[in-house]
C-alpha cells in the first residue's frame, strides 16, 4: 500500500504582522479547486488555466464576488485564508512516503522525492515579490545528482500591470485536471524568465475593451540535464482571452551546432 505524509507549517514572525501585498501564487491544487468552484457557481470570474496565478487577479475577482449563500461564503473565506498563508514570512515543510510514486504526478505536487524537507522565506510589497525555497531530498523521483535545490524560488517585479519573474518556478498551461500535454509541472522547473499580466482586466479604451479579460504568459529558460540536445533553451508564449480559445506556442531551441527544434500546439 502506498502511503505518504506531508506536514506544512507556516510561521509568522513578529515583524510580519502587517502582511505585504499579494504577489504571485505558485501551483496550488486546493486553491485551484476553490477558485474553479466559485467560478462555476457564478460567484467570481477568473481563469485558472495559466499558472502561476497573479495574486492581484485573485484579489480583483474576490472584490467583485457575488456571494449568495453560506456555502459560497465559506469557500471565499478558504481562498482568503490561502492567500494569507501564502504570505507567511517563514514556512517549513516535511514529506515522507513509503514508496515512490510513478510519473506523471498530480497537479501542484512539489514533492519530487520519497523524503523531502523544505524551508521557505517570503518577502515583498505592492510592486515586488521574492521567495527563497530550499529543498533537501532523498530518493528523488527525478535524479539531478544533487541532494538540495532551490526549486520554487524567484524574484519578481511589477510595472504597468506586468510581472517580470526570474527564478525556477513550476508552470502549468491548460484546463487539464491532473496534467498538461504542452506545459505541466510534473517535471523539474526550468531556470528562466517569465512575464505575465498582474490583472487580467479588459483594456479601458473603447477601441479595445471589446476583447474582454485576457492574459498572456511568456517565458524563456535553460533546460538542465537534457542530454538529447546540449545546452537547450525553452521558449514559450501563451495567450488567453474571454471570447476565443487559448492560443499556445512552445519553441524548443538548441544553440550547440545542432538543428533547431520547434514544438507547436
Amino acid at each position: 500500500m502506498f502511503f505518504k505524509k506531508s506536514l506544512y507549517i507556516a510561521l509568522m514572525s513578529s515583524l510580519s504582522s502587517a502582511a505585504f501585498a499579494q504577489g504571485l501564487l505558485l501551483n496550488d491544487e486546493n486553491l485551484r479547486t476553490d477558485l474553479n468552484w466559485l467560478n462555476q457557481q457564478g460567484v467570481i470570474e477568473i481563469s485558472t488555466s495559466t499558472w502561476p496565478l497573479s495574486g492581484d487577479e485573485v484579489q480583483r475577482a474576490l472584490s467583485q464576488a457575488k456571494i449568495g449563500n453560506h456555502a459560497q461564503q465559506k469557500v471565499v473565506n478558504s481562498v482568503v485564508n490561502a492567500l494569507q498563508t501564502d504570505n507567511a514570512t517563514v514556512k517549513l515543510g516535511l514529506h515522507a512516503a513509503t514508496d515512490l510514486k510513478t510519473l506523471p504526478q498530480d497537479f501542484a505536487e512539489r514533492q519530487k522525492a520519497q523524503y523531502q524537507v523544505a524551508l521557505e522565506l517570503n518577502a515583498g510589497s505592492e510592486n515586488w515579490d521574492a521567495k527563497l525555497r530550499v529543498n533537501g531530498e532523498k530518493d528523488p523521483l527525478i535524479d539531478t545528482g544533487h541532494d538540495a535545490n532551490v526549486e520554487g524560488s524567484y524574484l519578481a517585479g511589477k510595472l504597468w500591470n506586468q510581472w517580470l519573474i526570474a527564478g525556477q518556478i513550476p508552470t502549468y498551461w491548460g484546463p487539464g485536471h491532473d496534467g498538461s500535454l504542452i506545459r505541466g509541472d510534473a517535471s523539474r522547473p526550468v531556470y528562466g524568465l517569465t512575464m505575465q499580466r498582474a490583472e487580467q482586466a479588459a483594456f479601458e479604451t473603447k477601441w479595445l475593451s471589446w476583447i474582454g479579460d485576457w492574459q498572456y504568459q511568456a517565458f524563456a529558460g535553460q533546460l538542465e540535464d537534457y542530454q538529447a540536445i546540449p545546452d537547450a533553451k525553452l521558449i514559450g508564449l501563451r495567450l488567453k482571452h474571454a471570447h476565443f480559445k487559448p492560443w499556445k506556442l512552445v519553441l524548443l531551441v538548441a544553440y550547440s551546432g545542432a538543428e533547431k527544434v520547434d514544438l507547436k500546439a
